[in-house]
């Protein structure tokens, strides 16, 4: 989400964006340090969510996944794209996305009248 996105939710006006209006330089200022993003944000969350609403905007594969929890790679994760790891389930893993219908989806959902 970038700073002219943002700016067009915040013309709704309505109680959830204001309460994204307030939390959001909490959130740039993350991106910016760590990431150089000048004001835009990753939108984990609301792309999960958008994927419960609408799985059409993301394009997934299936694939084993493990979790590295210990070591200089703690926290990544791994898939197992050439299925070598039979004794884990296969998830779906998101590999592509519509970005524009998913930024899309967000803004009807925040700024429709209720």
């Amino acid at each position: 989400m970038a700073p002219a996105y943002h700016r067009e939710l915040f013309k709704a006006g309505n109680p959830a964006v204001k309460l994204i209006e307030r939390i959001l330089p909490c959130y740039q200022s993350y991106f910016d340090k760590f990431d150089r993003l000048g004001g835009s944000i990753y939108t984990h969350d609301p792309s999960a969510i958008s994927y419960v609403i609408n799985p059409d905007l993301f394009t997934t594969k299936s694939a084993p996944v493990f979790v590295e929890t210990i070591g200089r790679c703690m926290g990544q994760t791994v898939a197992d794209w050439k299925h070598q790891w039979d004794d884990r389930p296969k998830v779906k893993i998101c590999v592509d996305v519509d970005s524009e219908g998913v930024l899309a989806l967000i803004k009807e959902r925040l700024t429709k009248e209720l």
